[in-house]
């Protein structure tokens, strides 16, 4: 298995640091951005709906861990729909987590 499928990358610490380059790491400010990014969506101004790969029923989420496990191609963003009498192919309920599970 190549070390991309194992998450890992090679890296040349001692380029970066001849270099000066700095790294920073830490999550997005997600609240910071959340409700205008809903206004723009709901305006249709933005469409998220390009990055997202796959739309499952929630029955079917650990077949999608296993996919993003196994890195397996094409397997970007996954939204998952809860089954209900009412709604048996979805639309969309929610994006959970973003579906990153890498």
């Amino acid at each position: 298995m190549s070390s991309a499928k194992k998450g890992q990358i090679a890296f040349d610490f001692g380029k970066f640091w001849f270099k000066g380059q700095k790294m920073g790491i830490g999550q997005a400010n997600v609240k910071a951005y959340n409700r205008n990014l809903r206004d723009l969506i709901h305006h249709g101004k933005a469409n998220p709906s390009m990055i997202i790969s796959h739309e499952l029923p929630l029955e079917e989420a650990p077949s999608a861990y296993k996919h993003f496990d196994k890195r397996d191609e094409g397997w970007t963003k996954v939204s998952f729909f809860f089954r209900t009498p009412h709604n048996k192919t979805g639309p969309a309920v929610g994006i959970v987590g973003g579906c990153h599970f890498r």
